[in-house]
């Protein structure tokens, strides 16, 4: 069990963000316990190991024991899954253990991801000129003032996603099809090009999904 204190000195917003996090990692560990597992790892280990899992089963196991992976939203009376976290924990096992782990982690259904949206693919996209914003909150953004967690920020996450799904069912017909987990990694590649880091993202710093 980790213990709550506060960290940041006498930064109010240091002090949000650490008090986000030992939230984060107390609600994983109280999860985890109810569950009789001993960490995240047994956790993965398990679902992996059954017949036929895949990356959704894995995702909808992490959204439904972890509170911090369930990053669903209510939208003008529609629940919109995002579900970042989850998915690029998924992404990030095929990729790195799936060649040496075949049977748990090269995942059958890993075209189903969609890609992980937070603040870094919207501002690309802009950047691109794919996502194009409201007068007036292109001059939010762009003045650095916060976007607090709600419809707006929601908004703009899913319609990355969706902008992304188009673009991978263009990509479908090359002769190497790109799945959605490509195009992510390929776009989170260029938000590190200093071109694109410049390109100012919106701050959403009340949020624990990414």
């Amino acid at each position: 069990m980790v213990e709550c204190f506060e960290l940041g000195g006498d930064s109010p917003a240091l002090s949000r963000l650490s008090n986000l996090i030992v939230g984060v990692f107390q609600q994983t560990g109280e999860s985890l316990q109810q569950k009789g597992k001993k960490d995240l790892a047994e956790l993965i280990w398990e679902q992996v190991s059954l017949p036929h899992s895949g990356a959704a089963d894995l995702v909808k196991v992490l959204v439904e024991a972890i509170p911090a992976f369930a990053d669903i939203h209510w939208y003008k009376g529609k629940e919109i899954h995002i579900l970042k976290k989850a998915q690029l924990l998924c992404a990030d096992l095929e990729r790195h253990l799936g060649a040496r782990y075949p049977a748990q982690f090269h995942f059958h259904d890993v075209a189903e991801l969609t890609v992980m949206s937070d603040n870094v693919l919207p501002a690309v996209l802009r950047k691109f000129g794919i996502l194009k914003l409201s007068e007036s909150l292109s001059k939010r953004i762009d003045h650095s003032e916060t976007l607090p967690p709600g419809d707006e920020e929601v908004e703009l996450r899913a319609l990355a996603v969706n902008a992304c799904e188009k673009i991978v069912s263009v990509l479908k017909s090359r002769p190497v099809p790109i799945v959605a987990m490509d195009l992510d990694f390929y776009l989170w590649c260029k938000g590190k090009d200093p071109t694109y880091r410049s390109v100012e993202r919106h701050s959403t710093t009340e949020t624990i999904f990414y």
